[in-house]
């Protein structure tokens, strides 16, 4: 695989995944967050990082809202990602 191809898998690909790893970068304290790195065995964040990383996610807007259920059920950026993004409702039909 070459260095362009791993920079690209590298990278997040939805708006939400990139958002959600400028927040954990952020408050973890990290330059860069890639999609598939583990919260806690890859990254070394800890619970209290990740309470305060769910807590300026719902602070946010514009982001559904992330539980620590949900991070320890989907420990990376790209499975958290997928996971809130399967649980947000449809938008609603316009009216006609």
């Amino acid at each position: 695989m070459t260095q362009k191809s791993l920079d690209a898998e590298n990278r997040a690909a939805t708006g939400t995944q990139r958002e959600l790893a400028r927040l954990l970068a952020d408050v973890a304290h990290l330059d860069d967050v890639p999609p598939d790195s583990h919260f806690f065995d890859e990254l070394g964040t800890d619970s209290l990082v990740m309470a305060h990383f769910c807590a300026r996610v719902r602070k946010q807007g514009g982001l559904p809202d992330v539980s620590m259920r949900d991070v320890y059920r989907h420990p990376t950026i790209r499975s958290l990602s997928t996971a809130l993004e399967a649980d947000r409702p449809a938008p609603a039909a316009a009216v006609p």
